[in-house]
């Protein structure tokens, strides 16, 4: 029997041989230039591997997990341009790197995209429809950061040279971001779970492993004891192996189904934004006031403050209009949801009452000024399902709900774009037909039963017919005000009720007889009935 693969398993074994190459290479070999090549040529391939990992894990995936993968992989590949350029001191120029050392921006830089890609993480499931908007309150976050290390550090190197400053500074960011990154490694931690638990555990793991090896040979380096290959570069090689079992886990959350779920409230990266902005005068107010420093690192300072402020304003006024966007939208959606039904996606009443009263002025209006109105009529087709009740006792509410959606869809599939359909109640819609010829009513009760009369499902056809109440709207046409729209409404109830006593599968309209006249529209009406797929109009069916 075939042994099944370990994901991942190649990589590791990279890494171990290379964290091996590197304890073979500090015990065997003499400090001098062979090793100090080795050491950083090791370090260097430890740092593509990992980015590989990374890169291989975002080739698998698409959205925003892609992206998370990599933000990932673009740390290591920055990481790794840093070394080529420790490389290239150490093993080309055959110099110590100078301090302070110009690929320390790179690397202080490094954790910026492994930051956001966290905090991309802690939006859960928010981020698909909100990836323009958490992108700017990542833009705010790396313009704060940038700020810190150009204000704080970045003086001590082009303005005034200052070494203490310089280190003292970069150290003290360094720390600061390294504490974020596991609050908010936590934070994940403690919001997750499944395998998306155990990735972000070895991913704080990890990361106190390399920033502790960090400091250790930090501190060798006060010390004057450290020289590339001794023994504290040991830890590091094993800290930067260990990123290559987080990307092995990772291997296993590649798919869509592992999109990370984050149970509780999601980390307000809006909140956070707005705080860096915040929190640029209070930091410049403290440092003026602690200090005292040259002119020339004042005037710098000044200098990237506005810088600061008039970009990261740029961001909060997109931003804003983003939010503005966004409550526009939700309201719109709020009013949408407010006048449609949720299960077949009709208009509901609340609807028609705002806007019957619009339609009948027009059509009350048409027929005061004009002599003879065309096609200004309002026609009301009350439809009802036939036996729908047997439905959901034969099948359940689920199916009964699936055959209300897909009776919609047929209604909607012989209406007119101007008319309106509306769920009026259980298995009843009504049809508003607005711009409508009476004289043709009959038509489209015909239409409907037609549409409403074929199975709906294929694999297990469920046969439904209709039943119809239709009447028009004014009902006097030489008298548009006489009978008031919800009296109309209450007669075409009155027809589908005759429509259902009559055996159902069939349209009834109720329409004034032009030789009566009487304020009571019930006594002064003729039915008008469609049977079946077969039409017959009867004029003077006698009253009800």
């Amino acid at each position: 029997m075939a042994r099944a693969r370990v994901p991942g398993f190649g990589w590791l074994m990279v890494a171990l041989a290379l964290v091996l190459a590197q304890v073979a290479a500090t015990l065997l070999l003499p400090k001098g230039p062979t090793l100090t090549f080795a050491t950083d040529a090791n370090c260097f391939l430890l740092m593509v591997l990992v980015g590989g990992i990374f890169a291989s894990n975002a080739a698998r995936t698409s959205g925003r997990l892609r992206l998370f993968w990599v933000l990932l992989a673009s740390c290591w590949a920055t990481r790794s341009a840093v070394q080529l350029l420790w490389i290239y001191f150490d093993v080309v120029l055959r110099a110590n790197v100078s301090n302070p050392f110009a690929g320390d921006v790179l690397f202080f830089l490094s954790n910026t995209p492994v930051l956001a890609a966290l905090l991309l993480q802690s939006q859960g499931s928010s981020l698909a429809s909100r990836r323009a908007e958490d992108l700017v309150d990542f833009a705010l976050l790396l313009c704060w950061w940038l700020y810190l290390f150009i204000y704080f550090v970045l003086p001590w190197h082009i303005v005034s040279l200052n070494e203490k400053n310089y280190g003292t500074n970069y150290d003290r960011l360094n720390l600061l971001l390294d504490v974020l990154l596991l609050l908010v490694l936590a934070f994940l931690i403690r919001r997750s779970s499944g395998k998306w638990r155990m990735f972000y555990v070895s991913l704080l793991l990890a990361q106190v492993f390399i920033t502790f090896s960090g400091y250790l040979s930090n501190e060798a380096m006060v010390h004057g004891v450290y020289y590339s290959g001794s023994l504290y570069d040991l830890p590091y090689a094993a800290a930067v192996a260990a990123f290559t079992i987080c990307g092995t886990i990772g291997n296993a959350l590649t798919s869509e189904a592992a999109e990370p779920q984050i149970s509780g409230k999601a980390l307000p990266s809006t909140k956070l934004g707005m705080l860096a902005l915040v929190s640029m005068p209070i930091i410049t107010c403290v440092s003026v006031l602690a200090h005292r420093y040259p002119a020339s690192v004042t005037h710098f300072r000044e200098f990237v403050i506005m810088g600061t402020v008039l970009v990261m304003a740029i961001l909060v006024f997109i931003r804003q209009s983003q939010m503005t966007a966004q409550l526009s939208n939700a309201a719109d959606e709020l009013q949408e949801a407010a006048i449609t039904d949720l299960v077949t996606g009709a208009r509901n009443r609340r609807f028609l009452e705002a806007v019957l009263p619009k339609d009948v002025s027009r059509v009350v209006r048409a027929y005061e000024t004009e002599s003879s109105p065309e096609i200004s009529d309002l026609v009301f087709y009350m439809v009802d399902l036939d036996n729908f009740k047997e439905i959901n006792d034969c099948f359940g509410h689920a199916r009964g709900d699936a055959v209300l959606v897909e009776a919609a869809r047929r209604i909607k599939s012989v209406m007119r774009d101007s008319d309106i359909l509306v769920r009026w109640g259980g298995d009843e819609f009504l049809v508003v037909s607005r711009y409508a010829d009476r004289a043709t009513a009959s038509h489209l009760a015909m239409r409907l039963l037609q549409a409403l009369a074929q199975p709906t499902d294929v694999d297990n056809p469920i046969r439904t017919t209709c039943s119809i109440g239709w009447a028009a709207f004014p009902w006097y046409q030489e008298r548009p005000n006489e009978v008031s729209v919800d009296a109309v409404l209450g007669l075409a109830d009155r027809a589908l009720y005759r429509a259902k006593s009559a055996g159902k599968n069939r349209a009834v309209g109720f329409c004034p007889n032009n030789g009566r006249h009487d304020s009571d529209p019930v006594v002064a009406g003729d039915w008008c009935e469609t049977v079946g797929l077969g039409a017959d109009c009867l004029d003077d069916l006698g009253q009800d």
